[in-house]
C-alpha cells in the first residue's frame, strides 16, 4: 500500500509533528506494508527525521523570492497587500499552468517531463504511483485577514491529483475562517477534494459560511494527535496528584483586526505574567516550567520568565519530540496552554489544561471534549488569574475526567481512520 500524505508543516513545529507522527502510526496500524511518501517546508531535514521519503512542495514556500519578499515585509508591513497580490497571482497562474500539463502528461510523457519543474514532476510521479492521497493541512486552511495567503501553498497538489484523476482526502483538519479573495478561493478549491475529515464541529460552520458544494459531507472526528494517547489508555488516572508544577506553553500572536498590534501582545504577556505571579502566591510549593514548543516560541518564553521575575521558573528547550513533550506534560498538574498541540499532548497523559484560543480550531476542540469551560479567549484574558487557580486546585481530580474524555476522542478517532 503507497500512500501519499502532502500538507506537512515542518518537524521543527512540535504540534505538526504530533499530528503527523500520530498519522503515520494509524495508516501503519490498519495497512502493516504501507509505505509512506510526504511534503515539507524541508524536505531534507525532516526526511531524515521521520526515516521517510519527503519531497519539496509543489511550490516551494520558502524559495529565494519568497523569503526576500518576507523580510520586504516585516521591515515595511505596508509591503504586506503587495505580497499577498503575488501569491495570489502565482497560485491562478499555477493551478492553471497544471491543468494544461497534467492533460498532456499521459499522451506526451516526455514533453511532460520537459514541462515540469522538478518539484512538480516529483509530486506527479507520487501521485500516480499512490494507492491512496491524503492531505495533512492540519490547521493552515484558514486566511482570517485577506493578506493571510501563505495557505495557498498547500492547494496545487490538492489541484494536480485531481487533474490526474486520483481522490484526495483530507485528514482531520481545521477549515476557515476566509477572507477577502480566500473566500473564492476556498469556495472553488475545496470542490477538489473528494472527503473531508474535520477535528471539530466549528469547522462545519466554517464550510457552511463559504457556501462550498463539497463531493461528500465531511465526517467530524478528532485531532489526529490524540492517538498518542494509546499507551496511557490501561493505566487508571490518578485521584490525587502531589505535582506541584505549573506547565505553560504561550506564543507569540499577531492579533489580526486589533487596531494596536503592539498594545494587545502587550496585554497578552501581562495577564499571564499576573495570573502566574499570583499562583505562585497562592501555592508556595508551585513551580512554574515554561516549554518553546517551536522555535517561534523561544523569544515570548523568556521574555514571560523574564517578566514574572521569580526563582520558581524556568524556561526549556530541549524537548525536541513529541515523545519527549508527552513525558514533561506527563509530569504536570495543570497546563496553562496556547499553542493547541501543546494542549492535547498534555491532555493525552491525563494533565488537565487552562487553553487561551488564539484560533477556532482551540474551542472547537476543547468543545467537542466538553471541556469548553477551560477556555479563555485570548482577545480578554481579564479571568486568567480566578480561572488558573480554580483549575489549579480541581487539577488533581480534573485528571480523570480529562482521561475519559481524550480515551473517548481516540476512539472516534480510529473509527474515522478505518473509514478513510
Amino acid at each position: 500500500m503507497r500512500i501519499f500524505l502532502p500538507g506537512g508543516f515542518l518537524h521543527e513545529n512540535r504540534g505538526d509533528a504530533a499530528l503527523l507522527e500520530g498519522l503515520l502510526g494509524l495508516l501503519q496500524t490498519r495497512w502493516p506494508d504501507v509505505h509512506a511518501t510526504l511534503t515539507s517546508f524541508n524536505p531534507v531535514a525532516d526526511g531524515d527525521i521521520y526515516g521517510a521519503r519527503v519531497l519539496p512542495m509543489i511550490v516551494p514556500p520558502n524559495s529565494l523570492i519568497q523569503r526576500a519578499m518576507g523580510k520586504a515585509v516585516a521591515i515595511l508591513p505596508a509591503l504586506a497587500s503587495v505580497q499577498s497580490t503575488v501569491h495570489v497571482v502565482m497560485f491562478i497562474t499555477t493551478i492553471g499552468y497544471l491543468r494544461i500539463w497534467a492533460s498532456i502528461l499521459p499522451r506526451h510523457p516526455r514533453i511532460a517531463r520537459v514541462l515540469a519543474w522538478s518539484s512538480l514532476w516529483a509530486n506527479a510521479q507520487e501521485i500516480l504511483r499512490a494507492d491512496r492521497v491524503i492531505g495533512v493541512p492540519g490547521g493552515y486552511l484558514n486566511a482570517y485577514r485577506w493578506t493571510d495567503t501563505y495557505w495557498l501553498y498547500h492547494l496545487p497538489v490538492v489541484y494536480l491529483a485531481d487533474y490526474l484523476n486520483k481522490p484526495v482526502d483530507l485528514s482531520p483538519c481545521t477549515i476557515g475562517p476566509f477572507s477577502g479573495v480566500n473566500r473564492t478561493i476556498a469556495r472553488f478549491s475545496l470542490r477538489h477534494v473528494n472527503q473531508i475529515f474535520l477535528r471539530e464541529e466549528l469547522s462545519l460552520d466554517m464550510l457552511r459560511d463559504i457556501a462550498v458544494s463539497l463531493r461528500h459531507q465531511p465526517i467530524v472526528s478528532f485531532d489526529v494527535a490524540f492517538v498518542h494517547a494509546r499507551d496511557h489508555l490501561t493505566q487508571p488516572a490518578a485521584a490525587a496528584f502531589p505535582s506541584h508544577t505549573l506547565g505553560v506553553s504561550i506564543r507569540q500572536h499577531n492579533f489580526p483586526g486589533s487596531t494596536s498590534i503592539a498594545q494587545a501582545r502587550r496585554q497578552y504577556l501581562s495577564a499571564h505574567v499576573d495570573a502566574i505571579q499570583r499562583l505562585l502566591d497562592y501555592d508556595p510549593l508551585a513551580k512554574v516550567v515554561i516549554t518553546a514548543q517551536t522555535k517561534e516560541d523561544e523569544a515570548i518564553s523568556y521574555q514571560l520568565e523574564e517578566a514574572i521575575g521569580r526563582p520558581r521558573v524556568e524556561v526549556r528547550l530541549d524537548l525536541d519530540t513529541p515523545d519527549q513533550l508527552i513525558g514533561h506534560y506527563q509530569d504536570m498538574r495543570l497546563l496553562l496552554g496556547t499553542r493547541m498541540h501543546a494542549n492535547i499532548l498534555a491532555m493525552c497523559v491525563d494533565t488537565p489544561v487552562v487553553a487561551v484560543s488564539y484560533d477556532p480550531k482551540t474551542r472547537g476542540v476543547m468543545r467537542s471534549l466538553d471541556l469548553e469551560d477551560r477556555v479563555l479567549e485570548i482577545d480578554d484574558l481579564s479571568a486568567l488569574s480566578h480561572r488558573l487557580i480554580d483549575c489549579w486546585e480541581t487539577a488533581p481530580m480534573d485528571r480523570q475526567l480529562v482521561h475519559a474524555r481524550v480515551s473517548r476522542a481516540r476512539q472516534m478517532l480510529i473509527s474515522a481512520i478505518e473509514v478513510m
